[in-house]
């Protein structure tokens, strides 16, 4: 939280600089610069740290239920395969399975299943579940489930690795428009006061950020996959 307000701060500070370059006008300027905080925190910088947590979270998941599933081969024991799949867990992950300690092995791996959110960990589950009641050979059951998770994760890198392009080309996008405006702001020169004390002239410029505004904040919950007033499920930092 505190991360995302200070850099929903320094989004405000560069609204509240460009839109007085822009309109030499400090109400407009703060008006437009205190719009941009709430939108920053909470419409473009949540989505996204959602999105990145999410995306940390299923390769976590992958690695843990690849470990496991090549574990149980070896040595065909709950305990030993969940301890070393265990290791590979991230500090967040360690706490999550510590706050489980208490409970049994396969309870410990279904409470597992809120903090990774993936939708082959049930399968993943269900198929532990045959192999404890039946018995037999774990890995004619678990090789469909594990060609997929290797197949998905491999999708899942490619689509990350795109949307991060998409990232960067936006922001990009609009650095390029706010230098725009710079230069036009200097190529007005001498006409400048006049223009500037235009109404036209300070709509179209108050237009500008709002849809600087909007078009991140639409980006920001297309990229993270989330409705764009989402009120739960975004919290992460």
């Amino acid at each position: 939280m505190v991360k995302r307000l200070l850099f929903a701060l320094i989004a405000g500070a560069a609204v509240l600089a460009l839109a007085q370059l822009l309109l030499s006008n400090w109400i407009i300027a703060g008006i437009l610069s205190a719009i941009a905080v709430p939108v920053a925190a909470f419409l473009v910088i949540r989505p996204l740290s959602y999105w990145k947590e999410k995306s940390k979270k299923q390769e976590e998941c992958f690695r843990f239920v690849n470990a496991f599933i090549v574990s149980y081969a070896v040595n065909e024991t709950i305990e030993a395969s969940y301890a070393s799949a265990a290791v590979g867990l991230s500090e967040e992950g360690k706490e999550a399975a510590e706050s489980l300690a208490s409970r049994s092995v396969y309870e410990r791996l279904e409470g597992l299943s809120s903090y990774f959110e993936a939708p082959f960990y049930r399968m993943f589950l269900s198929i532990l579940r045959v192999q404890q009641e039946e018995g037999g050979n774990f890995m004619d059951k678990a090789e469909p489930l594990l060609s997929e998770i290797n197949q998905s994760y491999d999708d899942h890198l490619l689509r990350e690795k795109e949307k991060g392009k998409q990232l960067g080309q936006w922001t990009a996008l609009w650095m390029m428009s706010a230098l725009v405006v710079i230069f036009v702001r200097f190529a007005l020169n001498n006409n400048y006061e006049q223009i500037a004390a235009s109404l036209p002239y300070v709509v179209i410029g108050v237009i500008y950020f709002l849809l600087v505004f909007a078009g991140f904040a639409i980006f920001a919950s297309r990229l993270a996959e989330v409705p764009l007033f989402k009120k739960g499920g975004q919290d992460a930092d």
